[in-house]
C-alpha cells in the first residue's frame, strides 16, 4: 500500500469555500467524471433527510445542552426507545 505522503496533495479548502459561496440552492460542485451511480453514495448537504448534521432553522433554538443531567427514569426511557429501534 502506498504511503499517504507519497501523493502530491493540493489543499483546495479556500477554492471550495469561494466556490460554494457562489452556489444557489440545488447546485453542486462535482468532478467531470461524477455519475448518477456515484450519487447513490453522495450526501445532500442541508437536506434534512440526507444531512445528519442539518439543523432546521425553525428548530435551531430548541437545541439542548449535552451537559444536561437526566434522572434514572429518563435514562431508562431513552435506552428502551433505542432498543425498540434496534429490534
Amino acid at each position: 500500500m502506498d504511503d499517504f505522503n507519497d501523493y502530491n496533495w493540493i489543499d483546495i479548502t479556500d477554492l471550495v469555500k469561494e466556490s460554494t459561496g457562489a452556489l444557489f440552492p440545488g447546485q453542486m460542485i462535482r468532478n467531470k467524471n461524477f455519475t448518477l451511480f456515484d450519487s447513490m453514495a453522495a450526501l445532500e448537504i442541508m437536506n434534512s433527510k440526507m444531512d445528519t448534521g442539518y439543523v432546521d432553522p425553525e428548530f435551531k433554538d430548541e437545541m439542548f445542552s449535552i451537559d444536561t443531567e437526566i434522572n434514572l427514569e429518563q435514562t431508562i426511557y431513552i435506552i428502551d426507545e433505542l432498543f425498540k429501534l434496534e429490534v
